[in-house]
Order: C-alpha cells, then sequence, then structure tokens
C-alpha cells in the first residue's frame, strides 16, 4: 500500500511539474551569500525555485526533485531558470543589476547534455551578458565515477568565464587535484556539520581550520551554507572562510521578476 501511495503520489508531483513547465509558473527566489571578509564588497546571491502545488502552495525543490530526475526534467527547469536569469539581469532587475554574482544549481542531467551547454553558450551571445556574473553550482558527489561529463562542462563554461562551484565536497588526492586542475572557483561546505566551533582547540575548529586551508591551496574559496545562528559568524571569520550563507545571514526572498 506505501509503495502505491508513493506511487501516487510522484505522479501527482509530475502533473504539478508539467504544468508548472507549460505555465512557467515556478517561483524564484534568492539568498544573500555574505562575504566574511570586511575589505570584500562583492554582492552575491543564489537562486532557489519553488513550485506552486495544486492547492496553490509553494514547495521547496527538495519535495520534488527526484520525481523530476526521474522523469528527466531537470534540464528543462535548469533551462527555464536560466533563461529567467538572463532576461532579468539583460532588462535591468534592480537586484540582478546590483549583483556582482548570481549562482544558480546545475542538475546533474544538464551537465551531462551537451545541448544544454550549448543553450548556456547561445544564452550568453543572445543576451550579452557578462559570463563573469554568472556562477554554477554543481553537487560533486554525482560525478563519482564519471568525471568525464563533469571535466568537459566545466572546461567549456570556465572557457567562457563563468565560475563554478561545488557542493558537497569529497575530500580525496583526486578530487582536490581535478579542483586545482579544473579552477573551481568555490567550495560550499555545510555548516551542520562543524557544530560547536567556538573553542579553538575542538576538533571541528581544526578540521574546518585544515579544510579551509586546503581549499585556498587549490585556489578555490571557501562558502560555509546552512548557517542558522550568528555565533557561528566569529569562528568562521577567524578561521579565514570567505563567505557565509543561511537564515542568521538572510533567509531566502522572493524574487519579482517584473
Amino acid at each position: 500500500k506505501s509503495t502505491e501511495f508513493e506511487h501516487t503520489g510522484k505522479l501527482k508531483i509530475l502533473q504539478e511539474l508539467q504544468n508548472n513547465l507549460e505555465q512557467e509558473s515556478f517561483k524564484l527566489f534568492t539568498q544573500k551569500i555574505q562575504p566574511l571578509d570586511d575589505l570584500n564588497d562583492m554582492l552575491f546571491h543564489e537562486v532557489l525555485i519553488k513550485m506552486k502545488n495544486t492547492r496553490g502552495e509553494l514547495i521547496s525543490a527538495n519535495q520534488f526533485l527526484h520525481t523530476a530526475e526521474a522523469y528527466h526534467m531537470l534540464a528543462s527547469i535548469d533551462q527555464w531558470v536560466l533563461k529567467v536569469i538572463m532576461e532579468m539581469i539583460a532588462y535591468g532587475n534592480p537586484l540582478f543589476n546590483t549583483s556582482h554574482m548570481i549562482s544558480m544549481n546545475l542538475s546533474q542531467q544538464s551537465v551531462a547534455d551537451e545541448k544544454f551547454t550549448n543553450y548556456i553558450i547561445d544564452y550568453f551571445n543572445d543576451y550579452d551578458i557578462p559570463a563573469g556574473n554568472i556562477c554554477f553550482e554543481i553537487n560533486e558527489p554525482e560525478f563519482h565515477g564519471n568525471s568525464k561529463q563533469f571535466k568537459r562542462f566545466v572546461t567549456l563554461i570556465k572557457r567562457q568565464g563563468c565560475k563554478i562551484a561545488l557542493d558537497d565536497f569529497n575530500y580525496n588526492p583526486n578530487s582536490i587535484n581535478l579542483v586545482k586542475q579544473l579552477g573551481i572557483d568555490y567550495i560550499k561546505l555545510d555548516a551542520r556539520q562543524f557544530n560547536k566551533l567556538s573553542n579553538e582547540q575542538s576538533f571541528n575548529y581544526k578540521l574546518l581550520e585544515s579544510i579551509n586551508r586546503i581549499n585556498h591551496l587549490t585556489s578555490a574559496q571557501t562558502i560555509i551554507k546552512c548557517i542558522d545562528n550568528k555565533e557561528m559568524l566569529k569562528p568562521l571569520y577567524e578561521i579565514g572562510t570567505n563567505y557565509v550563507q543561511g537564515y542568521a545571514v538572510q533567509s531566502p526572498q522572493i524574487l519579482d521578476s517584473k
């Protein structure tokens, strides 16, 4: 019965996904990625997507991405988000006009799709937008065992001038070398993995200090996400991490496309 219920739930989400794509009714939010260095005045925002269900409620990406992935809809969703971002920059949306960097998440399906890479390049040409203002965020573990597609995408996109951020990074010698080789710009870490940083001698403090040093050795900057309390900001500043993101910094703000 539970399997039948799950199947029905997935079909319902699939229908909602198709409706949102057809009507272009997904809602976009932005969340600030705050520099910790006082001398860094870069404005940096990540774009987040939510979907309207049949009851008109907004549901987070976590609730529909697995279904979108199963039915190979992620590249279409990513393409829509990218198009909206490009239009907002091109037509002078206030946030995007002043923001120095806009980050958007890309699925494995998009990264692996050569047509999607061509869409990105075409969009930059069509909208005449500086590629250095766009950062593509990729979940690194999805490419374990298939680094060829990942390398190809990053190489082509970096050649355009875009930035690349890796999320859920897996620290091993091969991955670290790849980051240096490909010139990855940012590595994102989840703050919830490093609680209790107040004591400089604590294991988590020392661990994060070491990880941050490795990132900087590869010329990548560190973004700490999911920060829910401001107490973490001081130790993160002391450690030398570059950016912070989370509800303690700013909750996601709805993006007005008008």
